[in-house]
């Protein structure tokens, strides 16, 4: 399964600009892949830790940034990980 590093695929429009934006993620098999990916980000300025989500089974070691305050925060984000070809996904939250 190589490295285990999630496809990017389509990012969900938040239109509530007041609701904190959750961030960019990207998923690794090995947490020492999402350590050095996450060092790898922290060094272009991003906020971003590792996260163990515990998947019953499996564990797929997440590096995320946020939760970002504005949708221009958020954006600045993607546009660092986009000039660097860092491939992401955009996490946001549901609310009804």
């Amino acid at each position: 399964a190589g490295a285990g590093a999630a496809a990017p695929h389509g990012a969900h429009e938040d239109d509530d600009d007041d609701a904190p934006m959750d961030g960019a993620v990207r998923a690794f098999e090995r947490r020492e892949l999402a350590e050095t990916e996450q060092q790898r980000q922290a060094a272009l300025g991003l906020n971003v830790f590792v996260k163990d989500p515990g998947i019953v089974g499996r564990s797929l070691f997440l590096v995320q940034s946020g939760p970002y305050r504005t949708q221009g925060e958020l954006d600045n984000a993607e546009t660092v990980l986009r000039r660097n070809s860092i491939p992401f996904l955009r996490l946001t939250s549901q609310s009804d």
